[in-house]
């Protein structure tokens, strides 16, 4: 078995565990995986038929005393001094739904996309300051942290999701063990809040990889360490390609994050 397809297999295997102990609920359990096909199309389905050439995202949803709840086998962030989106596969999130929350187009919350860094002048000014976990399409995310998981932190998870005690959950492994099967995806690493992720190629001012909207469920990351080159930044943002709109007060988000 490739390091990819064990990767992918781990965090589904994680998940059936997960909803096989948390305990009761008020619905079936409803499974979906997404990745892309060998026509490079990005499909969302059933675990069973997916492929597995990149990493894939997993996923679960359930309702719990007349909640609507998400677990998620992948974990997003959004960077409010740069604009930046991170999207981790394989780091746990656990969402509940909010009706009455107002998003965007783009599946973005309101209140997400208004926050910016500014000077003391009152400009804003672009830099990486770190990213926090953000609403999309009306889901909120839990979990302030991403969790990065062994055997004994998933059982430390699980016991959490019993006591619906998320906000004090803050066991993870760091970033560069998790991601250690398969690093082949890089040849240099990323220094950031989650010790040097190592799923990013880079080498002088490209990274190669494809973050992009799909309509409906949001941003997602393919991996695939080649096939897309993607540049830094744009006139507006030396850190990435969204920017700060002043005048509406709110980060514009592109439909793709990348520049071919």
């Amino acid at each position: 078995m490739n390091k990819t397809k064990s990767f992918n297999n781990r965090q589904y295997e994680a998940l059936n565990r997960i909803c096989n102990e948390i305990g009761e609920v008020d619905s079936e359990f409803s499974f979906n995986v997404a990745y892309w096909n060998e026509k490079n199309e990005f499909v969302v389905g059933k675990p069973g038929k997916e492929n597995h050439k990149w990493l894939n995202y997993y996923w679960v949803e359930y309702i719990k005393r007349g909640e609507q709840y998400r677990i998620t086998m992948f974990f997003k962030d959004f960077d409010h001094g740069s604009g930046n989106i991170h999207i981790l596969p394989g780091g746990i999130q656990i969402w509940k739904k909010n009706d009455h929350c107002k998003f965007l187009p783009k599946g973005f919350c309101e209140n997400d996309l208004k926050q910016c860094k500014k000077d003391r002048s009152g400009k804003v000014v672009y830099a990486m300051i770190g990213g926090k976990p953000y609403c999309e399409y009306g889901w909120i995310p839990l979990l302030e942290t991403v969790v990065f998981w062994n055997y004994e932190i998933l059982n430390e998870f699980i016991e959490i999701i019993k006591k619906d005690t998320f906000k004090c959950f803050d066991k993870t492994l760091y970033s560069k063990d998790f991601y250690q099967d398969v690093c082949n995806y890089s040849n240099k690493g990323r220094h950031g809040n989650y010790k040097k992720y190592y799923l990013i190629r880079m080498k002088d001012d490209e990274l190669y990889y494809k973050t992009e909207f799909i309509e409906g469920i949001g941003y997602f990351t393919k991996y695939d360490g080649e096939e897309v080159k993607y540049i830094k930044g744009n006139k507006e943002n030396r850190c990435g390609p969204n920017y700060y709109d002043e005048e509406q007060g709110r980060w514009i988000i592109v439909e793709k994050q990348y520049n071919i």
